[in-house]
């Protein structure tokens, strides 16, 4: 594809088919995510690829998670168990840890350079034909999934879900670029 299609391809899926992903075309998505732009090459980025087992486990303390919370306690609507059916019918799952020391500078552009890295994954996968979903809710049961999995002194930042889509959702609206860009009358764009 043209990048231009891949950027506009890229749609967050909800729905999965049973369709399993080759090894080679996972292999792609992370090699492309270890060559992603990181502050200082710090290279913060370490990937977990969940097995099916793991998978499942992991969905269910979601749900669990959700179930146990009082409504709207956080202040925010979860979509925390839609994420974890994401997971269970996905072909793969990926959690992205942070790896380094918690220095405010460099906790900053490392979490930048985490983005950049998921970024390239997601694209990755669209230029495959292989839909994605950023999955953040995981961040809800992160010392859940961290003991579960054994890890230690890495900050999980998020999942990610690859599979092939069921159906082809809709693409979501977009704020106007007048509305986004701060100063738009001091220079000239279109």
């Amino acid at each position: 594809m043209e990048f231009k299609e891949v950027i506009n391809e890229r749609l967050t899926t909800l729905k999965y088919t049973d369709q399993k992903i080759k090894k080679e075309d996972l292999n792609k998505i992370i090699n492309n995510a270890i060559i992603a732009p990181s502050a200082k090459n710090r290279q913060p980025w370490r990937f977990y690829i969940l097995n099916k087992k793991e998978r499942d486990k992991i969905a269910d303390m979601m749900d669990a998670w959700e179930k146990g919370i009082k409504e709207n306690e956080f202040g925010i609507v979860t979509t925390i168990h839609r994420s974890a059916n994401i997971m269970r019918t996905a072909s793969d799952v990926i959690l992205v840890y942070k790896y380094g020391e918690k220095v405010i500078y460099k906790e900053t552009v490392d979490i930048l350079s985490i983005g950049a890295a998921i970024e390239n994954m997601i694209l990755t996968a669209t230029d495959l034909g292989i839909s994605s979903t950023w999955l953040a809710d995981v961040r809800f049961v992160l010392d859940d999934i961290n003991q579960y999995l054994k890890i230690k002194n890495m900050d999980l930042m998020s999942g990610i879900a690859f599979g092939y889509r069921a159906k082809k959702p809709n693409r979501k609206g977009r704020y106007p670029k007048e509305y986004l860009i701060l100063n738009k009358k001091d220079v000239e764009y279109e």
